[in-house]
């Protein structure tokens, strides 16, 4: 029953998320599983030594937390860098030192760090610290345990569970207050980190073969279970509403929420020191011989073995991407595959033993007896899909290697560097995208894949001669594929496209060009375009030899444009919808040619060189059935009619009208036209701007003049100005 236990003091903070590895095998369940993906390679991405024996670790939020109970330190180091960041004293004075093997650390908004000291026999304490405050020891403190030994800590659900190596009490405290929750007294000494899982917290006994299974919540007993020796591993480890642990007689035990046993498994009698990790339905276990072993946690049947040639000191880590990462008595850290017991990678840290492992945020971290400290670092490359089905199998190549899943995510794990990849194909659907490059330099990279429900679209040749090749590219982003015509068949190139509008482009061979694409009248087929539908699609590319199609202008002065006058063609297709592309051209010259092909039909427009001009003919239609056709363009000079009229020109004398310049270029300047009193002088001119000076044989003053007039539209009617003498 619980009982009232130490007093508690004094400061308050709020409870923090759970974290990335807050605790010994990851957070109170043990289980060795993390969420993250860890290092698919043996780079190593940081080495640090310490001064002083490491007793454990733990890390969140980019800080890891170090325990050297040696000189009453805890340390934070950078998880990214391994440097040092900030340090909590306790030792030295009136005999305080650190005793927690196994720090506890949730790195929330504010950052807490749980962790433990002794200071002699009789005051002990419980502290919890805002990182930020190490310096001043900031935070709360429970006091008055009487624990002495090695503390053992989990924290789980705004509680931290508090016990020791041979105490014979364990204790809930609050997370945010440090305030005692309940105390439960025992007859033997614990020697297990408390499990938290199923609403219960279990321990194991270092003088007592049995298990016992508390409520969390008020510390009533809920169940006891007796193995054959007594439980010596660090910790038992909960998954799926199943507690696993071992004795040190060498039986592994799977037991469920009510402390009934599942499964026991013996195939050794070496005492089980190390806690099982339990991930994607399997136990891991290594023992002091050297050899990993894999049981189904339903079952316990055998799934395979790995011998690492030298005793097995930690226990097993999973992640995310199915790697079991385990350490031995000769400093060699090995990862195998978690589901066929494959080795991965092999890497050594030293010749000194490993002492402990953490798995966070795509980083093992690696302890060893020589307080040295090693980084192995990938990055995780996450492939989320969407629009397939639930449990759809698809799949991911990303540098020559494949991933399968049938949920909605692919993840690999590699250290910085850039690495394409192809999502690969999936029946009935297209994807978007199809294939790009991940970088990866100092964090992990999600790549979103939107998959569509696609339908085939088919392009077939006509009018290729066979062993011609063509090509089509089609889709987004566009794929090209290509295809040879052969005797009996002229090949088809078919394209999987989601629903909607479809854009491709076609290659014709050497020496052809598409005369037109036809289908369906619902796919309004055009040479660059189509509508996809939720049924088939059949399009057909017909070709043709390439021909010369020309436009002249007239060889007579008259029916030409004034030298160096740009005038222009263009050709589009006479079919609306499938017809071959348009194409314009222009030239200040006196010939335009395009390359067309056969069996194509145009319509074509003649662009003038300006509003002065008009073309003959100016529009029509004109087939492709045969070699150099051509058509004659005669450009006709639209003008008007100026007409000069003069009144008070003294009887028989001359006058004169010149034009000075202009803003026509059909024109040469300048241009004079000369009469006698009461004459006209007349001009033809095309539309433009025109300044004129007048003179006379006598001495009259004509005005208006200098002058200027504007013809804005011809041919028009005559357009009259009178100049007065004086």
């Amino acid at each position: 029953m619980p009982s009232e236990g130490p007093s508690a003091a004094v400061h308050t903070f709020a409870s923090g998320p759970s974290s990335t590895w807050s605790q010994y095998q990851g957070d109170a369940a043990h289980d060795g599983s993390s969420p993250y993906v860890g290092p698919a390679t043996s780079q190593k991405s940081w080495t640090a030594t310490l001064a002083s024996g490491v007793s454990g670790l733990a890390a969140s939020d980019g800080t890891l937390v170090v325990d050297t109970p040696s000189n009453g330190t805890l340390m934070a180091l950078s998880l990214s860098t391994g440097h040092y960041t900030g340090m909590f004293y306790a030792g030295g004075t009136g005999g305080l030192r650190l005793v927690s093997n196994y720090p506890v650390y949730d790195g929330s908004a504010a950052e807490y760090a749980h962790y433990v000291y002794s200071c002699g026999i009789v005051t002990c304490s419980v502290y919890g610290s805002n990182i930020a405050q190490w310096s001043t020891g900031g935070g709360w403190e429970s006091t008055g345990f009487g624990i002495s030994s090695d503390w053992l800590l989990s924290e789980a659900n705004s509680q931290v569970f508090v016990t020791a190596s041979g105490s014979n009490a364990l204790y809930a405290l609050s997370y945010g207050s440090g305030a005692i929750q309940w105390t439960d007294p025992f007859h033997y000494d614990l020697s297990t980190l408390p499990a938290v899982g199923a609403g219960l917290v279990v321990v194991g006994f270092s003088n007592s073969p049995l298990v016992a299974g508390v409520q969390a919540s008020g510390g009533a007993g809920a169940w006891n279970f007796t193995a054959d020796g007594a439980v010596g591993s660090p910790a038992i480890a909960y998954s799926a509403g199943d507690f696993y642990f071992g004795s040190t007689l060498g039986t592994l035990y799977a037991v469920n929420s009510t402390g009934v046993k599942l499964w026991s498994w013996n195939d050794h009698t070496l005492p089980v020191t190390t806690t099982p990790a339990v991930a994607f339905g399997d136990v891991f276990l290594g023992d002091s011989a050297g050899t990993l072993w894999a049981m189904n946690a339903t079952s316990g049947a055998s799934v395979w073995n790995f011998s690492a040639g030298a005793g097995i000191t930690t226990s097993p880590v999973v992640s995310a991407n199915h790697l079991v990462y385990f350490a031995t008595t000769t400093g060699l850290v090995e990862a195998v595959n978690a589901t066929t017991g494959a080795l991965v990678w092999s890497a050594s840290v030293g010749s000194a033993g490993v002492d402990g492992l953490v798995l966070a945020d795509g980083q093992l971290i690696v302890e060893n007896a020589s307080n040295a400290l090693t980084s192995f670092q990938s990055y995780p490359i996450t492939f989320v899909e969407s629009g397939l089905a639930t449990g759809a199998n698809w799949s991911v190549t990303l540098n020559g290697s494949t991933e399968y899943s049938k949920t909605a995510s692919i993840t690999f794990s590699r250290p910085p560097g850039t690495y394409p990849y192809t999502v690969d194909s999936v029946a009935g659907y297209s994807s978007d995208p199809v294939s790009g490059t991940e970088n990866v330099s100092s964090s992990g990279v999600t790549q979103y894949v939107n998959f569509t429900r696609a339908y085939p679209v088919t392009f077939v040749a006509s009018g290729l001669s066979p062993g011609t090749n063509w090509t089509v590219t089609a889709g987004s982003p566009p794929v090209a594929k290509t295809n040879t015509t052969t005797v009996r068949s002229h090949g088809g190139l078919v394209f999987l496209e989601p629903q909607g509008p479809l854009t491709f482009a076609i290659t014709a061979p050497s020496g052809y060009g598409v005369a037109k694409v036809t289908g369906p009248a619902s796919a309004n087929a055009t040479q660059t375009t189509a509508s996809v539908a939720t049924v088939p699609l059949n399009l057909v590319v017909t070709f043709g030899p390439l021909e010369i199609l020309y436009f002249n202008e007239s060889a007579l002065p008259q029916f030409r444009a004034y030298s160096g006058a740009v005038w222009s063609v263009a050709l589009t297709p006479s079919l609306s919808h499938g017809g071959p592309p348009s194409q314009s051209a222009h030239t200040n010259g006196t010939s335009i040619t395009f390359l067309v092909p056969h069996g194509a039909t145009y319509h074509y427009y003649i662009l003038t060189p300006g509003s002065e001009y008009k073309a003959a003919p100016s529009f029509g239609t004109v087939g492709i059935p045969e070699h150099y056709l051509g058509k004659i363009v005669k450009f006709t000079l639209l003008v008007k009619s100026i007409v000069f009229h003069e009144t008070g020109l003294t009887s028989h004398q001359s006058w004169t009208v010149t034009l000075t310049s202009g803003t026509s270029p059909a024109i040469t300047f300048p241009l004079s036209g000369t009469s006698t009193a009461g004459g006209l002088i007349k001009f033809k001119l095309p539309v433009g701007t025109y300044n004129y000076t007048i003179t006379a044989t006598d001495a009259q003053t004509p005005s208006p003049s200098p002058g200027s007039f504007s013809v804005l539209t011809a041919p028009s009617p005559a357009q009259t100005i009178t100049i007065s003498f004086s």
